[in-house]
């Protein structure tokens, strides 16, 4: 089975929809890669929790949980 992932990000300018699409047999080394890098970021910022959720609205705006990296 085919897995998708679907996020959205808009502004004033520009509206961006991104997709990912993985194998259910690899869906544990994506759940374990985004793990790491949520882990990597709140060691690299005060304020993100590994916890905290990626969404491409908050990433690209540095708004919510992620207004820290905007630093």
């Amino acid at each position: 089975m085919l897995l998708a992932f679907i996020d959205e990000s808009s502004n004033r300018l520009h509206y961006r929809t991104i997709g990912l699409i993985v194998h259910q047999d690899n869906a544990r080394l994506l759940l374990d890669g985004l793990n790491s890098v949520m882990d990597r970021a709140a060691a690299t910022y005060d304020g993100i929790e590994p916890d905290d959720e990626l969404h491409g609205h908050d990433l690209f705006q540095a708004t919510e949980g992620w207004a820290p990296s905007a630093a």
